[in-house]
């Protein structure tokens, strides 16, 4: 059996495509594996760990778990919508949370952080 190589830097537009391809036609991403120029080259730990996230990903949000994880963003989206509140006109006497919305001259402010008894100042 012949001694293996790494990819080299001639062989990085190869791997790049089959990197893209293998993402959405695994048929044609294992075309590009029997191109000549990659015999005895070897993918290292690195390219195996990338290639397997990529797998993972597939697997996970695009493959077997689409509706909980569409569910899982609505929930989040939900959830993040749920924080906002409109607060009406500024005071500093009123203690506003982060997400509030408030009216300060006739304009709408969203508070980035909690804030009580300082003096209007937007950013």
């Amino acid at each position: 059996m012949g001694r293996f190589q790494n990819l080299h830097l001639a062989d990085f537009s190869l791997y790049s495509q089959y990197r893209t391809l293998f993402k959405t036609d695994v048929s044609s991403a294992q075309a590009i594996l029997s191109n000549s120029q990659l015999n005895n080259k070897a993918f290292g730990a690195s390219d195996i760990n990338d290639i397997t996230d990529d797998i993972a990903t597939i697997e996970n949000y695009y493959y077997s778990n689409v509706p909980l994880r569409l569910s899982s963003l609505l929930s989040e989206l939900g959830e993040e919508i749920g924080e906002l509140k409109n607060c009406g006109d500024y005071s500093t006497s009123v203690a506003y949370k982060k997400k509030n919305i408030v009216n300060y001259n006739n304009q709408l402010y969203f508070c980035l952080e909690d804030n009580q008894g300082e003096p209007f100042s937007p950013r």
